[in-house]
């Protein structure tokens, strides 16, 4: 989380002897970051979840499948390292 938005949530929680320096529309715009933030993560999490099943055709990812799928990958780099060096 950015500083500023720390910053102003802890003036927000922690005023100083009653003291509150927070418009109410900058309490909006915290909550509102928040939902955003969480809505980018859960984007990319499914994104990646995506990629995942697409490229090796697993839905979970299990050490097993991450052994081949690491194996598949270092057979490929041997094989282009062949080309090369042909």
């Amino acid at each position: 989380m950015p500083e500023y938005i720390e910053k102003t949530l802890y003036e927000c929680f922690h005023p100083k002897k009653g003291k509150l320096n927070l418009r109410p529309e900058y309490i909006s715009y915290i909550k509102k970051a928040k939902q955003l933030e969480r809505k980018y993560a859960e984007t990319l999490e499914k994104a990646q979840e995506d990629r995942v099943v697409e490229q090796y055709g697993v839905e979970i990812l299990t050490n097993d499948d991450a052994e081949w799928i690491i194996e598949d990958a270092k057979d490929f780099v041997l094989k282009i390292e062949e080309v090369i060096a042909e």
